[in-house]
């Protein structure tokens, strides 16, 4: 008998083990032990580590789609060819927006139901927006919508591309049982000394993540403490730019660019950090940098914005800013760069809240007891008006020969 099967569709580039990525790892492996199997489409070929990740609980297809998201004739005949092919038992998709034609194309090749995965940035001036009726007309098809954070539910249901009935929430998360690699090894890579104070940000180096503000805190916080280091993990279109800011700033010598790092946990990145800090400026849905970071039990720093607030316990594992002060911003860092003690108990409270709240193995448990569920469903009378359709169609066709 024929396994089911879930396609996922992620508008991304997997060019890291991250949390799309870990995400995707472990919904196979949990699929697996239901029986079912999971094909992953991609809008890029992944690196052959990452790709060899993905593939290893063994049940996985990885295919490539590029620029999926787009609705043009082209693409939705490549969707219907992807789809019959792959005959899926459902359809998620995430990343590219909800307004999709994927749970109508779904349901057309009769998929018993579609998901989308929001874990979706809101820009700034997008508080706004509320869906046309067309819009809400061309999304009836979908099943359900996840929401990353309780923030992206409470957007969801004030656009209504979604009804509030057919979204929930389950948290991202973080796989707490990675192995974290060495930090003195990270350090010695990058050639930054063992005696620093280390603040890290992991992010693209582009505006909306607030790469200026940080700097700027740094030039403050140095200026008061020279035994401070900053390293930013992630590369972007502005990085000559921010780098540019640093030598203006006299901080050159006291920042590292490590570029993009194919496995932060494992290259021991978030153990050779003494602080996280995430500086985004746009409505940050979820976070992965900022749970990888408290697994590995560190003190945190984020801006007040987007569902960040949903993993800070003020006071007990970390600090929030206002996302453009980046004078609180250094207050809070020399806080805790002067009291070793507080970091220590701030980072055993972000591993509490952690497994607590983020688990990646309690997130996926959730995710595939939705999915079983839809999958129970009987694709409706869209699907049975359709294929009648196509059967009268084909005697039609069968009795004028």
């Amino acid at each position: 008998m024929e396994r089911p099967r879930v396609v996922f569709a992620f508008a991304a580039w997997p060019n890291k083990i991250g949390g799309v990525e870990r995400f995707s790892e472990k919904l196979a492996r949990h699929l697996n032990l239901r029986g079912w199997d999971l094909t992953l489409w991609f809008e890029a070929e992944p690196p052959a580590p990452v790709r060899e990740f993905l593939l290893a609980p063994g049940n996985v297809k990885v295919d490539i789609f590029p620029e999926q998201s787009q609705v043009g004739v082209a693409n939705v005949k490549r969707s219907l060819r992807m789809l019959s092919k792959e005959r899926p038992t459902l359809v998620c998709y995430s990343l590219g927006g909800v307004v999709q034609l994927w749970p109508f194309l779904g349901r057309l090749m009769g998929a018993k139901g579609s998901v989308y995965y929001d874990q979706t940035s809101r820009t700034k001036g997008s508080e706004s927006y509320t869906a046309s009726g067309i819009v809400r007309w061309l999304m009836k098809p979908l099943s359900r919508s996840v929401c990353a954070t309780h923030f992206v539910k409470r957007c969801s249901d004030r656009e209504g591309i979604v009804p509030a009935s057919k979204s929930m929430v389950i948290f991202s998360g973080t796989d707490t049982t990675c192995p974290q690699g060495r930090g003195e090894d990270f350090r010695q890579q990058f050639g930054i000394p063992l005696d620093r104070t280390l603040v890290m940000q992991v992010s693209w180096l582009v505006p909306d993540k607030g790469v200026d503000i940080a700097l700027r805190a740094a030039a403050v916080a140095i200026a008061q403490q020279p035994s401070l280091h900053f390293v930013f993990c992630g590369e972007g279109s502005h990085r000559a730019e921010y780098d540019c800011l640093a030598k203006e700033l006299g901080i050159e010598n006291r920042v590292t660019w490590t570029g993009q790092v194919l496995d932060l946990i494992g290259s021991g990145a978030f153990q050779a950090a003494d602080i996280l800090i995430q500086c985004s400026q746009w409505q940050e849905a979820f976070g992965f940098s900022v749970a990888e970071g408290m697994a590995a039990g560190l003190p945190i720093i984020a801006s007040r914005i987007g569902g960040l607030p949903e993993l800070i316990r003020v006071g007990e594992n970390g600090f929030l800013f206002e996302p453009t002060s980046f004078s609180e911003l250094a207050q809070h860092i020399l806080q805790l760069q002067a009291d070793p003690d507080l970091r220590k108990r701030m980072g055993d409270h972000s591993r509490k809240i952690v497994a607590e709240h983020f688990d990646l193995s309690v997130c996926v448990t959730q995710w595939v007891d939705l999915l079983t569920s839809l999958s129970c469903r009987s694709t409706g009378r869209f699907v049975s008006r359709v294929r009648m359709q196509a059967d009268l169609d084909s005697r039609g066709g069968r009795q004028g020969e």
